[in-house]
């Protein structure tokens, strides 16, 4: 019977009927004993292989705002993500895909798919009446605050916002397949219970008036599941956004990121906002509202695009209006010693030990992955303004060494040309090094300005580097072979150098500019990660023939110092 059992269980279930009449002579009763016995063995095991190895799709970085109005026909000024129809567009291929693979699909949307800090509109009267918000100064010129009911209210919006979108997630949820959300920093308001709550009930109202009439609230919360850290597969795969590798966007308590009533002179709790979230609400929205068509940035470090493309009186007119403000906000929410947020410490850490429950984890190995976060930066006022003002001050010194180094050695040149008495007898010679001095500073200069000028629209991104360094250690600890996060925009595949597998980045929806754009014209735009089985590729979805593509990823490449100082743009080394 052993034998039998063993060739049954490795064969589909038709062959075991031949079987099971084969051992028919052993006796009737023996036989649909054994026969059940191998069936509920071929079902389990069937079931553990099939479940975790549906078909995976990894999408982040959307940035939904508050989308178009009925009424205007108009986008909000700061929406970034006008891609509904080719959202829908994909969602259905991967339907249809998954009817060709007779395979179950699953949809993680990794973080920062809302965009709460670019919702600045103020309710009307009549809503602030209904809701009893009450608004300070600073939330008339900023957008609502951070609590719990006012959060709910910017989540509502950006789903009526954007019905093309959300009724493509209907249609992959009435096909059977299910969705996880991850939380982001741009969509930490996801924290609150009552967002989650207003989410699916909107999400549900849209499916009744859309013909989905089965889809409740609770039949949606079953198959559309929020995580508040990250989703894992033990031996297939760990996900998360990966803000928290990010000092200038993690948060100080991740499972517990408020600011208790008590310290803010509110009249609820808010969300303790990382400095990047405070710098986006306060300064980069504004610049923003001037120009529209600005790129969307994600790291502190990368604010030097913004200023480097605003006009000079934008940028005068940002400092003087905006920036206190930001201070301002810095100095009433950062509270940069820990004093009074002990039973906000506290509670986090009793999250943590229960998330480790919740995912099956031991909880040494939960304080490792949390060990790899990085520590915010604002902690104290000094590190604040250091981390801020870093890259400015670090382009200054170099261009003032450069400047220093170069007038210098111009000065010598000219000196021994002018003063040397091997050149006094020959007029000539001398007006051909002058003139040949000339050309190199000309050359020089241009050189230095066109270096220089490069360098601020678009600095380097040290994330790619960390964030595969993170993942390859996050690999270590768990022993999965695919890594995926997303939060920096770049998409990314390579696999890892100290341990079997692959780190996977998703990137983003919204436009991005690059010098990729060169080998193919938008092609890091539409990008997701696809995880079939074990196999993981990062993909981009091409509206316009409606099939997905491999991203065009450039092998690393290890250049001189040289030719660090004349490249051209942002590649992958």
């Amino acid at each position: 019977m052993g034998r039998i059992q063993q060739v049954a269980t490795s064969r589909p279930w038709p062959h075991y009927r031949m079987l099971t009449r084969c051992a028919a002579v052993r006796g009737f009763e023996a036989t649909l004993s054994r026969r059940s016995h191998i069936q509920h063995h071929y079902e389990d095991t069937m079931q553990k292989l099939t479940l975790p190895m549906n078909d995976t799709y990894i999408l982040s970085d959307l940035h939904l705002g508050e989308g178009r109005s009925p009424e205007s026909r108009r986008f909000a000024r700061l929406e970034s993500f006008f891609y509904d129809q080719e959202f829908a567009n994909f969602i259905d291929r991967v339907i249809v895909e998954s009817m060709v693979r007779r395979n179950t699909a699953h949809l993680i949307l990794n973080g920062d798919i809302f965009d709460f800090l670019t919702l600045i509109r103020v309710p009307d009267s009549r809503v602030l009446r209904t809701e009893r918000f009450r608004l300070h100064r600073s939330e008339y010129r900023f957008g609502l605050g951070s609590s719990a009911a006012k959060s709910a209210w910017k989540i509502e919006r950006i789903v009526r916002g954007h019905p093309g979108f959300f009724l493509a997630i209907l249609r992959f949820l009435e096909a059977g397949h299910r969705i996880t959300i991850i939380r982001g920093n741009h969509d930490v308001e996801l924290y609150w219970g009552a967002v989650q709550e207003k989410l699916v009930t909107t999400l549900a109202d849209i499916a009744k008036n859309n013909g989905f009439s089965t889809w409740t609230p609770e039949k949606l919360a079953a198959q559309l599941t929020i995580e508040q850290w990250f989703y894992y597969e033990p031996d297939r795969m760990y996900i998360e956004h990966g803000h928290q590798y990010d000092a200038g966007n993690s948060f100080r308590f991740p499972f517990n990121p408020v600011l208790p009533s008590h310290l803010t002179g509110e009249d609820t709790e808010i969300l303790d906002y990382p400095t990047g979230s405070i710098f986006v609400r306060m300064m980069y929205n504004k610049l923003k509202q001037v120009d529209p068509f600005s790129t969307h940035f994600v790291s502190l470090d990368r604010y030097l695009v913004l200023f480097g493309r605003a006009t000079f009186i934008d940028i005068i007119r940002a400092l003087t209006l905006h920036f206190p403000f930001f201070f301002r906000a810095i100095k009433a929410a950062r509270f940069f010693e820990l004093h009074g947020m002990d039973d906000v410490a506290r509670l986090n850490d009793q999250r943590i030990a229960e998330y480790s429950r919740k995912k099956n984890m031991p909880t040494e190995t939960i304080q490792l992955l949390a060990g790899l976060m990085r520590e915010p930066v604002g902690k104290t006022k000094y590190s604040l303004v250091q981390e801020a003002f870093r890259p400015v001050i670090r382009a200054t010194a170099t261009f003032s060494a450069i400047a220093l180094l170069s007038v210098s050695a111009w000065f010598l040149l000219f000196t021994l040309i002018q003063g040397s008495g091997l050149l006094t007898s020959g007029l000539f010679l001398r007006a051909s090094l002058l003139g040949i001095l000339a050309v190199a500073t000309v050359a020089g200069l241009f050189v230095l300005f066109t270096t220089v000028h490069r360098k601020i629209r678009t600095p380097v991104d040290p994330s790619t580097v960390i964030y595969f360094q993170k993942a390859e250690e996050i690999a270590k600890i768990l022993k999965v072979p695919i890594v995926a996060m997303g939060h920096n925009h770049t998409a990314d595949l390579r696999p890892f150098k100290k341990c079997h597998g692959f780190y996977a980045n998703s990137g983003t929806w919204i436009l991005t500019h690059g010098p990729w754009d060169v080998i193919k014209p938008k092609s890091r735009q539409f990008t997701f990660v696809r995880v079939w089985g074990h196999d993981v590729e990062v993909m981009r979805w091409d509206d316009t023939v409606s099939r997905w593509e491999p991203v065009h990823l450039l092998e690393d490449y290890s250049p001189s110092p040289l030719e660090r100082l004349i490249r051209d743009g942002e590649d992958n080394w």
